[in-house]
């Protein structure tokens, strides 16, 4: 899947501080998360008393995670969530212990990929930087960090980094922009 291109989420200067600035995550599935007032700590709150809730019954798994929402960053942590054994959202709940960020559980854990307050810059924990392709055309920068994955033989979530292996996207990037104008490089975007 290549992520549809959006221009609703291009910050166009590196004052950090501009109440103006899109600041959001492109979900797994390519939509467009915007968030509210620059803040997402009820979604860190609802993580947190999930896997609370989770971890001392988990015999309730099915009854708690009966939720409708509307949120699609609630819907993508709830289904996470779901598929998780007890032996996971335990060892979750103990790596969230330690000095998190939010952004960071939801780009190296959920599959999120965070669009920074930076000017064209996302971070994501994908290696492969194919769906980034229309975005990585209008000059935006894609920053990778490792993921957090699971340990089943230590029974504990750890930093996992990858091999970025993009070259071969970065020079068919390169050689389309050398011989197109600004003006028409929409015409090489790729869809979904």
């Amino acid at each position: 899947m290549v992520y549809e291109y959006d221009e609703r989420v291009i910050n166009k200067n590196n004052d950090f501080f501009d109440k103006n600035k899109f600041v959001g995550y492109i979900l797994p599935d390519g939509t467009i998360y915007t968030c509210e007032n620059h803040n997402i700590t009820n979604v860190f709150t609802f993580i947190k008393l999930y896997l609370v809730l989770l971890d001392s019954d988990y015999s309730q798994k099915n009854d708690l995670l009966r939720v409708d929402t509307d949120d699609k960053l609630a819907k993508v942590v709830l289904n996470k969530i779901k598929s998780m054994s007890h032996e996971e959202i335990h060892a979750l709940l103990e790596f969230t212990e330690n000095e998190i960020i939010l952004s960071d559980l939801l780009v190296c854990f959920f599959g999120c990929h965070l669009i920074t307050r930076l000017k064209k810059n996302m971070i994501t924990s994908e290696y492969n930087l194919e769906p980034f392709y229309n975005y990585l055309l209008h000059d935006f920068k894609i920053d990778s960090f490792p993921r957090i994955m699971y340990d089943k033989e230590k029974k504990i979530y750890h930093y996992v980094k990858s091999m970025d292996r993009n070259d071969y996207l970065y020079d068919e990037i390169n050689e389309i922009k050398k011989d197109v104008k600004e003006d028409e490089i929409e015409l090489f975007h790729k869809t979904r």
